[in-house]
């Protein structure tokens, strides 16, 4: 049984900024009072959160800026967690992303 959804691996450079993520949740008529956030791990330990905003066609959104990629290099497990009006947590979408660092030359 597969409980969320997976992305296709993801890659960027350090210091990119990536488009925005809109995440539609299903089975939910009213989103108000719930959260998600978007978390980077890597090797078990999260690196960044961010709060998503929720605009008004009830879609999550979120925006990895070129500040925040900057200092990232390698892979990291991407994924959104929503947070219920309940309390409870469920992971909605996972993926990877690969962040090559840029190299200096001329």
């Amino acid at each position: 049984m597969k409980l969320y959804h997976t992305l296709e691996k993801l890659e960027c450079l350090q210091g990119d900024t990536l488009p925005v993520f809109r995440v539609a949740v299903s089975g939910i008529d009213d989103l108000s009072g719930t959260s998600m956030l978007l978390i980077l791990e890597q090797n078990s330990r999260i690196i960044l959160q961010k709060t998503c905003t929720l605009d008004s066609e009830q879609q999550f959104c979120v925006q990895l800026t070129s500040g925040e990629t900057a200092g990232l290099i390698g892979e990291y497990l991407l994924h959104f967690r929503l947070t219920g009006t309940d309390g409870l947590i469920y992971r909605k979408i996972t993926g990877t992303l690969t962040v090559t660092q840029i190299t200096q030359g001329g």
